[in-house]
C-alpha cells in the first residue's frame, strides 16, 4: 500500500506518534479488507466486512473509510446491489475489481 497520510483523514488533529499509529492502523485495515476480497469473491457490505474480517472493535466509520479509499484506488467497487443492514435499511455492497487495476502494494 502506498506510504502516505491519504488513507487516514486526520480530522482530529493528531500529531507525532499518534498520527503515525493512526496511519498505520488505517493502512492495516485497508490491507486486511483487500485481502479478504481477493480470497472471498462476492458482494459484501461494510457491516459484513466488519464481521467477516474480525474488525468488530473497529468503528464502522473506519470500515467505510477503508472501503471508500479502496474504491477510490480502483481495487474494489461500490455496486448497485443493496443488502439489508443491521438497522433494517438497505446498504450498498462492494466487490473486487479485476486483478491488475490500481496500485496497492
Amino acid at each position: 500500500m502506498k506510504n502516505s497520510h491519504s488513507n487516514y483523514y486526520n480530522t482530529n488533529g493528531l500529531t507525532g506518534g499518534e498520527l503515525k499509529n493512526a496511519v498505520r492502523n488505517a493502512t492495516n485495515q485497508e490491507t486486511k479488507i483487500l485481502r479478504f476480497f481477493v480470497y472471498n469473491p462476492g458482494l459484501f457490505t461494510s457491516e459484513e466486512i466488519q464481521f467477516k474480517c474480525s474488525l468488530m472493535q473497529t468503528p464502522l466509520t473506519s470500515i467505510r473509510r477503508a472501503l471508500t479509499n479502496l474504491s477510490n484506488g480502483g481495487f474494489i467497487r461500490k455496486t448497485d446491489v443493496m443488502k439489508k443492514g443491521m438497522y433494517g435499511k438497505p446498504i450498498h455492497a462492494y466487490q473486487l475489481i479485476a486483478e491488475g487495476q490500481g496500485e496497492m502494494f
